[in-house]
């Protein structure tokens, strides 16, 4: 929230979340309050996950967070070098999700979901700040563009993946490989 908030109040253009006291620990704290709120009812879709991978897809999750304040934060190469850092865990993400069997909805709804404690706490800091509507505005609008390039990386990732599990799936059973989805054919 310190984060977020700094931002706001700061002068500039997009300014930054340390600006307006937005820190990691309270992005990481708005997080675990709210990602794993249900939304309308919807069976969890991180419960696709398995179990034994969870945290290290929480760590990626923390960098990536980590990227998005950087992105936000800095200006020039090193807001373009944040922005590289964020778009490369995304596609890691989508691809690691689909390696895992994770369908493409499911990931796409993970990542929403988790899109959602990043700007909702952007709002709530803002308020709490008093920064005035514009720079809330320039603040939203520059977190969710990156968010949306984001979510076409892992889209993009976690379709490369799946294509290319599914032709290795493919051989498998043409090879009549055992461990492929299909027992091999007795014939």
């Amino acid at each position: 929230r310190d984060a977020v908030g700094a931002a706001a109040a700061a002068p500039g253009p997009a300014g930054g979340l340390a600006s307006l006291g937005a820190s990691q620990d309270r992005l990481s704290a708005a997080y675990r309050r709210r990602y794993g709120e249900h939304h309308g009812g919807k069976l969890d879709p991180r419960a696709t996950v398995p179990a034994s991978e969870r945290e290290s897809y929480r760590e990626v999750g923390r960098s990536l967070v980590d990227a998005l304040v950087l992105h936000l934060d800095e200006k020039g190469p090193l807001r373009a070098l944040a922005e590289r850092e964020a778009v490369d865990l995304a596609a890691s993400l989508g691809e690691r999700l689909a390696m895992h069997g994770v369908p493409l909805a499911d990931g796409v709804s993970m990542f929403v979901s988790a899109r959602r404690p990043f700007l909702a706490e952007l709002s709530v800091v803002a308020r709490r700040r008093g920064v005035d509507g514009a720079r809330v505005g320039e603040l939203y609008d520059t977190s969710t563009g990156l968010l949306d390039r984001l979510l076409l990386a892992f889209v993009a990732a976690h379709e490369s993946a799946a294509q290319e599990l599914a032709i290795l799936d493919a051989r498998a059973r043409r090879d009549g490989v055992a461990g492929a989805h299909d027992e091999p054919s007795a014939g």
